[in-house]
């Protein structure tokens, strides 16, 4: 069975790094195909592809992270329950930098699963039920399941090397949801206008985490996530667009299901509802 989704690792600049937890999608998955793909707009050039054998060997399903790091050339490491398996070093394509590609470094995890025919009829990473906090089985729409999906609104322009931000990096704003629903409330709108005003000049890029409460179908939740995390892009790109024209940053998009709790109690789950706006890139003062 082959299930196939690109993830933004690392952008091609020097110093940078990145790393993606790729988690499997199915039972008795013994094989594994990772590949690597430079990205300007709608074309991809795969650059190198990984592929590892013997998965169960641990008896449970595995962890498998890609990590990369750029420097003369692109670096990527593949572990596989925290230990490396392999190595590439990848020579970045001239045209990458010349051309002023959107440098994106994807990771297609390309599943081949073994074992039971009815097993294969389920896409499954079920943590069990506690009440209240289901969180959306109804809110699948057409995901694939990685654990990151990222997607990214155009900026609208270059901007002015003296337009200056009014934040740093690393500021953040948190906006909280009802149970199993993406819509924003009344508070999270205020917030997120809030965030409009200070991020019009000088950002460059943020950040938008989508996050679940702990418990329910992951599939589920991890397309929630995602959905959270544009309706809080869509909304604030709609600011930006109404307001002065002073630019707008990129914005890049990410569900992490229940990877990243603020809390384990049943109790206060509501925490874990949740929306992250993180400042990621700011102008550069001479």
């Amino acid at each position: 069975m082959d299930n196939k989704q690109l993830v933004r690792c690392v952008r091609l600049r020097d110093g940078a790094s990145g790393a993606l937890d790729l988690t499997t999608m199915l039972p008795l998955q013994d094989r594994a195909s990772v590949s690597i793909y430079l990205v300007n707009g709608s074309a991809t050039t795969r650059v190198h592809t990984f592929d590892v054998e013997d998965l169960l060997r641990n008896g449970r399903q595995p962890k498998i992270v890609v990590s990369a790091e750029v420097e003369t050339d692109l670096k990527v490491t593949l572990e596989v329950d925290g230990e490396p398996v392999a190595r590439a070093e990848i020579a970045i394509p001239p045209d990458a930098r010349r051309l002023r590609w959107l440098p994106w470094l994807l990771a297609a995890l390309a599943l081949l699963a073994i074992g039971l025919v009815g097993a294969l009829a389920w896409w499954w990473l079920v943590r069990g039920t506690a009440v209240g906090d289901t969180d959306a089985d109804r809110s699948l729409h057409g995901m694939i399941g990685s654990v990151t999906y990222q997607g990214r609104l155009e900026p609208r322009g270059e901007r002015s090397g003296a337009e200056y931000a009014l934040v740093e990096v690393g500021q953040r704003w948190v906006l909280y949801f009802q149970p199993e629903s993406a819509e924003l409330l009344p508070e999270a709108r205020e917030i997120v206008d809030q965030v409009g005003g200070q991020v019009r000049v000088g950002v460059t890029e943020l950040l938008i985490e989508g996050h679940t409460a702990l418990y329910g179908n992951e599939p589920a939740r991890q397309a929630l996530s995602l959905n959270r995390s544009m309706a809080a892009a869509e909304y604030l790109k709609r600011l930006l667009e109404d307001g002065p024209e002073a630019g707008t940053p990129e914005i890049v998009t990410t569900g992490l299901s229940g990877s990243r709790p603020i809390t384990r109690d049943q109790a206060t789950q509501w925490r874990n509802r949740r929306v992250e706006i993180i400042v990621t890139g700011v102008a550069t003062r001479p």
